[in-house]
């Protein structure tokens, strides 16, 4: 005989403390969860995975036991271990494009791209901008003296005495205002600008001279070691001084790049740090070495030393440290999540993320990640955009295309017949065809794997291609606009009937849908491109930099904020909680989880997004129903859990219409129901007699 219960006392299943805990809009059979406990947390948010560990490192500083590393839209890191581990502290810092770092006793000051200084009192753990009187906030450069400082600007040289609670403009005589260096030797204080050479003044006056008898006039870099003035040049290698500029001597000797961007000295040596390159001179400049063994990125940035060690900060692979006076070097990046992550890509259980610091492999969900780089471009080893076909998995580099076919263990260039410097924006592949997205240079054809490219652009009017996708025969790519090839390229359509925003950044793909990510939201087209509707009702007017689809799932990435429709587009709701201020710039799924590439802070992941149950309880059974909505078919996976348990489904009128008694679940063990029932809405009930 049917147990029944009246809809009034469906509550009455479960005790007062009960909560209706998920609704999912029904396709066929629709499962609500319902717990019983006195306490529910929700843990449903975005939370960054392990890396990868790397990021550009502008400025370094260092004070007792602490290092401060200022990235490029990571913000300000500390490592209270020698570089061991690093922890962002970033708390108050509105600007997180960090151009310099000075310190003076327990002030810290950070100049930042675009917001002027900021000050903190306490290591990092909090930052006021002190920005009073400092009308030009681009800060390329700081220093100290004493109770002064001196801000180097897009803009001219400001001074303060007062801790940065006021600035004063000290320009005269400076007939060029982009400051990029300073450097200071007893009262003398010496200014680096781009264009007007170098600068030097009394840092108690405040007037300029040049000193550019025999200098280039574009300046990166200073540094004084003993009586030597140092001066690092934009391509022209280093320049120096033992008369306060009076006259200046190339040396260059053994100096193999000359974008010198970075000094720093270590008793009698002093280290360069180039754009391909970190030498050592011990003669005040008259020969260099190389000393770049380790350094798996050789754009270096910025250097300091520490006691007997020395501290590399690269332009995308983090920090190096070299405990033997630059003879080897290895990474110190264990916390240190600035990476912009261009691209993911999924194989099976593989997870690939590429960008600034190359290209990086996760087996373990990015709890751990490692770097795959060998082969690339050491110098800058930005990877834009990936592709996997089989075992052949593609990388487009600043430098062009590379290959591996170890799943990246080891890379090969792969440009013959790409236009010089080729700069890949998007890779995408169709059986034996290889299809290359190339800024400037339109879209290449490579029918043998990569040995070689032809240009396949007839009919494309903009030769800068931002994404392609494959769809059956057809072809789309995203260039001013949606262009549609139905012959491998052979000539291209545009197709944009309906697409009111031709800026489009972004292309996925599901059967013979098209969705496009554009300048104001998202657009499908269920036709091949032949007309497009906006889908956007949640999110309009949004810049969108990247798009997944799983299933009738769909994420669309922007500014700090990623939305996600379980509708096909119909709607869309915000997934923000937990996600830093960040450009997402790539998207993509493995099972439920969803994961986000960002700028400067590498992979974050928000676990179950699709699974509709996101949730962790205390005190109570979690459990996981999919598919949800279903047609009858689901499988039930009870977590943290292995014991018999007690299932009950009812449907709205209070109406057992299926058990199981004493029913052994093992946990993650899934295990599968089939429910003849109508289509409707039904409630499940787990218990075990102790929690529900």
């Amino acid at each position: 005989m049917k147990k029944f219960i009246r809809v009034s006392e469906v509550s009455k299943l479960f005790d007062e403390n009960s909560l209706l805990l998920v609704i999912i809009e029904m396709k066929n059979i629709l499962i609500i969860v319902v717990f019983c406990s006195i306490a529910l947390k929700s843990n449903s948010q975005w939370i960054q995975t392990n890396g990868p560990e790397c990021g550009r490192i502008n400025t370094l500083i260092k004070d007792g036991i602490n290092i401060f590393a200022g990235t490029q839209g990571g913000g300000v890191y500390l490592s209270t271990t020698n570089g061991n581990s690093w922890v962002a502290v970033n708390n108050g810092l509105t600007n997180l494009f960090i151009q310099a770092l000075a310190i003076n006793g327990t002030n810290l000051f950070a100049g930042t791209m675009s917001s002027g200084v900021f000050l903190s009192t306490n290591n990092g753990n909090s930052w006021t901008a002190v920005n009073n009187g400092l009308n030009q906030l681009v800060v390329n450069a700081l220093l100290i003296n004493g109770t002064k400082i001196f801000a180097g600007c897009n803009g001219g040289i400001f001074q303060s005495n007062n801790n940065g609670t006021s600035w004063t403009p000290m320009n005269t005589g400076l007939t060029n205002t982009n400051i990029d260096a300073f450097a200071i030797s007893d009262t003398n204080l010496f200014a680096g600008s781009q264009g007007g050479g170098v600068f030097l003044a009394s840092v108690n006056g405040y007037s300029w001279s040049p000193i550019n008898n025999g200098v280039p006039l574009y300046i990166n870099s200073l540094a004084v070691n003993g009586t030597t003035l140092y001066a690092g040049t934009v391509g022209y290698g280093v320049y120096v001084t033992s008369n306060n500029g009076s006259s200046w001597t190339e040396a260059n000797n053994g100096l193999t790049n000359g974008s010198v961007f970075s000094f720093t000295a270590n008793d009698t040596a002093v280290f360069a740090g180039t754009y391909n390159g970190l030498f050592e001179t011990t003669n005040n400049g008259g020969t260099w070495n190389a000393v770049t063994n380790g350094l798996t990125n050789t754009y270096i940035r910025s250097l300091i030393v520490k006691g007997t060690d020395i501290f590399a900060g690269t332009d995308a692979g983090g920090v190096f440290i070299s405990t033997n006076k630059g003879i080897t070097w290895s990474t110190v990046n264990n916390g240190l999540r600035s990476s912009d992550v261009f691209a993911l890509s999924v194989e099976g259980t593989k997870l690939f993320a590429a960008g600034s610091g190359g290209v990086f492999l996760s087996t373990d969900n990015g709890n751990s990640w490692n770097a795959m780089n060998n082969g690339l471009a050491t110098n800058s080893p930005y990877v834009r955009c990936l592709a996997i076909s089989g075992s052949y998995l593609f990388a487009g580099t600043e430098y062009g295309l590379f290959l591996s076919t170890n799943n990246g263990n080891s890379w090969s260039e792969v440009n013959n017949g790409l236009p010089y410097f080729p700069i890949p924006y998007s890779i995408a592949i169709k059986d034996t065809n290889i299809y290359a997205g190339l800024d400037l240079h339109g879209v290449f054809l490579s029918m043998d794997f990569g040995n070689s490219w032809v240009p396949v652009n007839n009919g494309l009017t903009n030769q800068t291609i931002q994404a392609l996708a494959i769809s059956g025969t057809n072809i789309f790519a995203a260039s001013g606009g949606v262009f549609l090839s139905t012959n491998n390229g052979s000539s291209w359509t545009a197709v944009n009937n309906g697409l009111t925003n031709l800026d489009v950044l972004t292309l996925a793909v599901n059967g013979t849908d098209i969705f496009a990510g554009t300048g104001n939201g998202v657009y499908l087209s269920t036709n091949n491109g032949n007309s497009w509707t906006a889908v956007n009702n949640g999110m309009a007017n949004i810049y969108i930099m990247s798009l997944v689809v799983s299933g009738t799932n769909i994420l669309a990435g922007t500014y700090g904020n990623i939305f996600h429709s379980n509708d096909y587009g119909s709607s869309w709701t915000s997934v923000k909680n937990g996600l830093p201020d960040a450009w997402v710039l790539s998207l993509a799924t493995i099972g439920t989880d969803v994961y986000a590439g960002l700028y400067a802070n590498s992979v974050y992941k928000y676990p179950k997004l699709l699974s509709g149950i996101n949730e962790e309880n205390t005190g109570m059974i979690a459990l996981d129903i999919n598919p949800n909505p279903s047609n009858g078919v689901f499988t039930v996976t009870i977590h943290s859990h292995s014991k018999k348990v007690h299932i009950e489904i009812f449907n709205t009128i209070g109406e057992i219409i299926y058990s199981e008694y004493n029913k052994s679940f093992d946990s993650g063990i899934t295990n599968k129901i089939n429910l003849n029932a109508p289509s409707g809405i039904y409630l499940i009930k787990v218990n075990d007699g102790k929690m529900q």
